[in-house]
């Protein structure tokens, strides 16, 4: 039994049984196991390279060329009756702020907390993604309520809620989001749902800075 390794990276182990028979590994097996290790070494790169071109290098969550990639998977769900699309937009609560007060570090460390707060809050196969520096959006087609929108943007809140209670960071993490969703027979009515969710979030984070003061 000899590990399946690219240096330090282990992938597993390989076996060699010669029945009842006791040898030593020959020259054989052991060109036989570096040419394993060097093909699934190559094919980790270039899957790494793939994944770059549709994931957020910060977030893990896709990026605008992710959506791209994937929309059509939603689209194909447009045609059933019942499913609506749902779009919502997500953007930090001043960024500027932590970044001048305690770094561009801690930015980043925010940036990953709204990521992670999308994603867990998702459901329904939906796409999540990364289009703007501090700015997200997340888009989903399937038999949604009405009132889904105001029903994640609750799920984001009580996550970071519970995040700024545990992470133990100088700053709060927060989040403005706008959401819309609505039935839809033509792909380019997404463009009218994102201005509207943009505008609802912007509408929603004028509010919640009035309230703050």
């Amino acid at each position: 039994m000899t590990p399946v390794h690219f240096i330090r990276r282990c992938y597993g182990y390989a076996i060699l049984s010669y029945g009842n028979d006791v040898k030593t590994i020959d020259i054989t097996y052991r060109n036989w196991t570096k040419h394993v290790n060097n093909a699934l070494e190559s094919m980790r790169i270039q899957n790494s390279i793939a994944n770059l071109a549709v994931r957020d290098a910060l977030t893990g969550v896709y990026s605008r060329t992710g959506i791209e990639r994937n929309i059509q998977s939603l689209v194909d769900r447009m045609s059933d009756p019942k499913n609506k699309f749902f779009i919502a937009i997500g953007d930090l609560d001043g960024l500027k702020k932590i970044n001048d007060n305690f770094g561009h570090n801690s930015g980043d460390v925010a940036i990953k907390a709204i990521a992670d707060a999308f994603m867990a809050s998702a459901k329904n196969h939906e796409i999540c993604a990364r289009i703007g520096g501090d700015e997200f959006v997340i888009i989903g087609c399937n038999d949604y309520s009405d009132n889904y929108p105001e029903r994640f943007a609750a799920r984001v809140h009580d996550r970071l809620e519970v995040y700024n209670k545990f992470a133990d960071n100088e700053f709060e993490t927060a989040v403005s989001i706008g959401g819309v969703c609505r039935r839809i027979t033509d792909i380019h009515e997404l463009e009218d749902m994102f201005t509207q969710a943009d505008k609802i979030m912007y509408a929603n984070k004028k509010e919640r800075h009035k309230n703050r003061k």
